[in-house]
């Protein structure tokens, strides 16, 4: 056999089990049946082992009346019996394994009883009424109770002890993050800038968005107060880098990163200096700032032309031009020579070696003077047209 009961309470209905035996009458909140004036505690319900209800009344409750007798020890409970506490009513239905309780207040004549329904064989011997030991409750009405006190107890201590021995430490983080926790073994309070906690290291968390997440170490020394400073760093740039003419080699603040053009870098924010080399050409460079924080941007290298474009024209034609050995071609030339001083070697068979100093400079035109020409001297007339032009 395992009873089940229904408490009803005005609107209210409450459901219980055998396990939750026995149930209290009285005003505490954890009261199963609970009255709205009274002591806390005024009278239990319980369950002999035989399977039989009884009814006691609490150490120190009001009067109780059981079927209109006033009771000082247990009783049993059978289907139509009524209890009355103060202007308070119960009245029990016993239908098998269901007990049902109706709690009324008592305003007037006292109701006529319900015609009694006995399920529970017969009466036992009133010889053989049990008690409720009122600890029963106290160990299972108060334990939940009994727990938060002695939690709040204990939070109470570990709260003194932490602010007897917490130290202070200042952080400060620039940019100003959006969120910023210390993190370690023992929690800290935050407060502002500063944090209170008990000596150790910690772990600093601090992020912002555009910006590469913070992760640091901080300790809090024993004695006295520590500060900290830290720089948030932007989140990388998306850099595209070209180059006029194509293929020139990329260096960024001194690492190649290869040759032009490059897509799609990525490129820590702040100050960089972008330099861009290519054979034949002058060197491009320029300090670029990089926005970061994931913003996408393009940069131009426009190299200039480290040569000049050279026209050698003699008299006769036909005449072999050498640099340092080398033949350039025959005349009239028109070379590419690389800026700076070159020293052309004019000859031909019957005629006089010729030599010419010609100093090559970019977005210069330089005209030399004709010399007159002679059987073994040239007739010579050489122009350097502005670098770039070919």
């Amino acid at each position: 056999m395992s009873r089940f009961f229904e408490i009803y309470a005005d609107v209210e209905l409450h459901r219980y089990l055998e396990t939750d035996l026995p149930l209290v009458i009285g005003t505490d909140r954890e009261a199963h049946v609970h009255l709205p004036v009274g002591k806390s505690v005024e009278a239990f319900i319980g369950l002999h082992k035989g399977g039989y209800l009884f009814l006691e009344p609490a150490t120190g409750s009001r009067t109780v009346f059981h079927n209109d007798q006033l009771i000082k020890d247990s009783v049993w409970i059978k289907s139509g019996d009524r209890t009355r506490i103060g202007d308070w009513v119960l009245q029990y239905r016993i239908s098998g394994d269901r007990v049902e309780i109706t709690l009324a207040e008592q305003t007037g004549p006292q109701p006529a009883e319900l015609p009694p329904v006995n399920h529970n064989g017969p009466t036992p011997d009133v010889a053989a009424l049990p008690r409720v030991r009122e600890e029963q409750y106290l160990k299972k009405g108060h334990l939940t109770r009994n727990l938060v006190a002695g939690l709040a107890f204990l939070l109470l201590v570990l709260a003194a002890v932490f602010v007897l021995t917490a130290r202070s430490v200042e952080v400060t983080v620039e940019p100003e993050p959006d969120s910023m926790n210390l993190h370690g073994m023992v929690p800290v309070l935050p407060l502002g800038h500063r944090f209170l906690g008990v000596a150790g290291t910690y772990t600093l968390e601090a992020s912002r968005a555009g910006y590469q997440d913070l992760q640091a170490e901080v300790v809090i020394k024993k004695s006295g107060s520590s500060r900290y400073a830290f720089t948030l760093e932007k989140l990388p740039g998306r850099v595209d880098i070209t180059s006029t003419p194509d293929d020139a080699e990329v260096f960024l603040d001194g690492k190649s990163l290869g040759n032009a053009p490059l897509a799609e870098l990525s490129v820590s924010g702040g100050k960089h200096e972008l330099r861009c080399v290519l054979d034949r050409y002058q060197q491009w460079q320029q300090e670029i700032d990089i926005q970061g924080q994931g913003t996408h941007q393009s940069v131009h290298c426009e190299l200039q032309p480290a040569w000049g474009r050279v026209f050698v024209v003699t008299n006769p034609a036909g005449v072999t031009v050498l640099e340092n050995g080398r033949e350039i071609g025959i005349t009239p030339l028109s070379v590419e020579l690389d800026q700076g001083e070159h020293e052309l070697l004019l000859q031909e068979d019957g005629y006089a070696p010729f030599t010419l100093n010609v100093d090559v400079e970019p977005d210069k035109t330089l005209t030399p003077p004709v010399s007159p020409w002679s059987r073994n001297r040239y007739n010579l007339h050489y122009v350097q047209h502005r670098s770039g032009q070919r």
